[in-house]
């Protein structure tokens, strides 16, 4: 494609070479098997950017070029988990098309929250054509696809910081704002931007940054920012920068406040990590949290050549340092040919990593799929999962990229798009049955047998997987059944106290004394200790089912979540 696609694909998927490998029936053994295929396309340029889940349906965003030439437009698709068939009650039989322009125009990056789709994207409207690209930001009713239009003008919120190349390429939602991210070019050269907007009309809210908006320039060149997860209540984003010269780009992960973007300066120094693994073309695809640490993952390149190694680094939530554990010193390089193979995408579960993206191990012209699997505390490959922790996807027999992998309890769906005929690209979506997903057991060991009314009682159990292996570190929320005004039930997060001792140190008679003692403090969460267990009081108010709910890693859903249930007699 011309010159637009070309920066479009080199800022999103610098290393679009970089894709994990899902892979022929022979060597997938009984604990993962391949579910179903779907594919879609317009006969030309089709790329699949990012996808979410929720419920019983998964959503998939990107661009098609059904409309001919350089007039690229949104493409979004709600399909069923069970069997990949698109919604029929979803936009036009579940796909929803938008062509603010005669240019290039695409959907980057997908949130879903309470009920609502929010993405973002580019559009060239300024224009209608090459050179000036704005953001886009939508926000639509996830029944039916439509734009809800106290959003925004219509449902739809731009923001157009230069007369260059402006692109958002992900979002995040918490309960305060909309976090979109993504490069701006109003320096001259490519920078990186949030912005955090009202979730209802869509609004900059001006106590974040300058105005709503933060930016980050760390060279003169064409940084990039490609990732950001919410933890710990602050934001993780992930990209490049190349303060070390033009040919020599390196990872950079930023940990900044949700309240008003500032950076945190116990992270890293000043509230930014750099990694630079080699002198080449190093890439970041992608990085995720969980309660152990930073997970980063991406490429590294030998300068001056084509060959690229998958490196995965896990780093301290609060520090940003390795995690000399993982690994050797706290990274994992694998090379699996002396081509451009690379990491595009990796999710941190409670049974493992997975980690997907590209090897061109059969020759330069074929990348395959690859997802590995590996343990959480060290990085060795999960030999349960695939073959020896390996699974591979060759789809055709030309180039194929890897965008996104999305995992929920019954597997995971690998996506990226296809080769047709080395011009022309299909959306493509895996889905994989995966039993070595440990489930969990959440019991409570001391469940007494009446809950009194206003009188604090305590609470504790202990979390196992299925492998009877006990789950440290591990988050424990409570929740009550309540009836809302609309007369429909539902579960609410409730506070919880915790028992904690505390030292105290006063004067009597002239002389410090020292007490200890134990007091009662408001908590919204529990976290397992190294046997697992968790303890805590609630006082219950009113006549209500309680249950103790684990979260894994899927979020917090009481109504899916293995359940306690109480009752206040």
């Amino acid at each position: 494609m011309a010159k637009k696609v070309a920066i479009t694909l080199q800022k999103h998927l610098i290393a679009l070479f970089l894709v994990i490998s899902l892979i022929s029936l022979p060597a997938i053994t009984i604990a993962t098997s391949l579910s179903w295929v779907q594919t879609s396309g317009s006969g030309g340029f089709s790329i699949l950017y990012a996808t979410a889940e929720h419920g019983n349906h998964i959503y998939s965003v990107g661009f098609d070029n059904s409309l001919g030439g350089l007039n690229l437009q949104s493409r979004i698709e709600k399909r069923n988990k069970s069997n990949g068939v698109l919604s029929p009650s979803f936009g036009t039989a579940g796909v929803i098309t938008s062509n603010p322009s005669t240019g290039p125009d695409g959907t980057t990056a997908i949130a879903i929250y309470n009920n609502s789709i929010y993405t973002a994207g580019f559009d060239s409207s300024p224009s209608s054509g090459l050179g000036n690209d704005q953001w886009r930001i939508e926000k639509r009713n996830i029944t039916n696809g439509s734009l809800v239009s106290s959003f925004g003008t219509a449902g739809v919120v731009t923001s157009n910081p230069s007369l260059s190349y402006d692109e958002a390429t992900d979002i995040v939602v918490d309960s305060t704002g909309l976090y979109v991210i993504g490069t701006d070019s109003s320096l001259g050269n490519g920078q990186w931007r949030i912005e955090k907007r009202n979730l209802s009309n869509g609004n900059l809210i001006s106590s974040f940054g300058t105005a709503g908006v933060v930016t980050s320039n760390p060279s003169s060149d064409d940084d990039t920012v490609g990732s950001a997860v919410i933890a710990n209540n602050s934001l993780y984003i992930g990209g490049l920068d190349y303060s070390n010269g033009g040919n020599n780009s390196q990872w950079r992960v930023e940990k900044r406040r949700l309240s008003n973007g500032s950076l945190v300066g116990s992270f890293g120094t000043g509230g930014v990590v750099q990694s630079n693994p080699s002198n080449g073309l190093n890439s970041l695809g992608s990085l995720t949290v969980d309660s152990s640490g930073v997970f980063l993952a991406g490429s590294q390149r030998v300068a001056g050549t084509d060959d690229s190694s998958w490196r995965i680094e896990k780093r301290n939530l609060t520090n940003g340092n390795l995690i000399s554990s993982f690994g050797t010193g706290g990274a994992i390089t694998s090379n699996p040919s002396n081509y451009l193979d690379g990491i595009t995408s990796i999710c941190a579960v409670s049974s493992g990593l997975y980690v997907y993206g590209s090897d061109f191990s059969t020759s330069t012209t074929n990348s395959v799929w690859r997802i590995e699997k590996r343990n959480l505390s060290n990085g060795n490959l999960v030999n349960t999962f695939g073959s020896s922790g390996v699974l591979l996807s060759n789809p055709t027999s030309g180039l194929d990229y890897t965008m996104g992998l999305l995992i929920d309890q019954s597997g995971f769906y690998a996506f990226g798009f296809t080769s047709v005929d080395g011009s022309a690209y299909n959306w493509r979506i895996e889905k994989y049955l995966d039993n070595t997903y440990l489930r969990t057991s959440l019991s409570l060991s001391a469940r007494p047998k009446n809950l009194k009314r206003g009188k604090r009682t305590l609470l504790k159990g202990q979390l196992k997987d299925s492998n009877k292996k006990k789950l440290s570190s591990q988050i424990i929320r409570f929740y009550k059944k309540v009836l809302k005004a609309n007369k429909k039930w539902a579960w609410k997060r409730i506070n919880i106290q915790k028992r904690v001792r505390i030292t105290i140190r006063k004067k009597v008679n002239g002389k410090i004394r020292t007490y200890k003692k134990w007091v009662l403090r408001a908590r919204r969460y529990l976290t397992t200790d190294k046997n697992g267990k968790f303890a805590g009081y609630i006082s219950p108010s009113n006549t209500a089912h309680y249950k103790a709910v684990f979260s894994g890693s899927f979020g917090y859903k009481p109504k899916s979540s293995k359940q306690i249930r109480v009752a206040v007699r």
